[in-house]
């Protein structure tokens, strides 16, 4: 199914949102986290999130200006 996602993120100066640190990930770390999430979250149910009946959203946002 086709969808949109939006993602909005608070901005404040020097908060290095999109600055990569540059240094190689510890993959010891990595694991300890997956394994962390794995322990804490179900096993998927590929039909855990199918609707039961058929449903649709939609908006349109317009600026100051009243633009599309």
């Amino acid at each position: 199914m086709w969808h949109c996602d939006v993602h909005v993120f608070p901005r404040f100066t020097g908060d290095d949102l999109y600055r990569t640190r540059g240094e190689p990930v510890d993959m010891a770390e990595v694991e300890r986290v997956a394994a962390l999430l794995r322990a804490h979250y179900p096993e998927p149910n590929p039909r855990a999130g199918l609707a039961t009946k058929q449903t649709a959203a939609g908006c349109l946002l317009f600026d100051t200006d009243g633009r599309l």
